[in-house]
């Protein structure tokens, strides 16, 4: 699950500063524009298959999106590990903190911006959840 939402958040990293549907095109190489074939947009499987490279064009794909696919999988064993694989209402909140975290971290690491496209869905979304868990 971890890996998963560690390739949408690279769509994430990628797409929300630019101004860019996060739906629409589907994966894509930025340096050519060919889609990224299904068996290619395995978490962590396709970048160590393809080298890290498109593999229309032979463009580098960034390491980052091998180390945020990492990181996002670490950080969910992690968080599975404190909490054990009990489904009470605090580890879908964490799970979904971390991942907003991480992704908002690297957006500003990257490109120094906090985009709000992303904090304030996420903000109300964690107000009503801490209000679910409150009742």
């Amino acid at each position: 699950m971890g890996l998963g939402l560690g390739s949408f958040a690279n769509v994430l990293i990628y797409r929300v500063p630019r101004g860019l549907s996060i739906v629409k095109p589907p994966s894509h190489c930025p340096a050519c524009g060919s889609p990224v074939r299904p068996r290619d947009n395995i978490p962590l499987v396709g970048y160590l298959v393809l080298r890290g490279r498109c593999r229309d064009c032979g463009s580098p794909i960034p390491a980052s999106y091998f180390l945020v696919e990492s990181a996002m999988g670490a950080m969910f064993v992690a968080v599975f590990a404190r909490f054990g694989f009990r489904w009470d209402a605090m580890l879908p909140l964490t799970l979904f903190m971390v991942a907003v975290t991480l992704t908002v971290g690297v957006i500003d690491m990257k490109e120094m911006i906090i985009p709000n496209r992303i904090i304030l869905p996420s903000l109300l979304a964690a107000v009503v959840a801490v209000g679910v868990i409150a009742l």
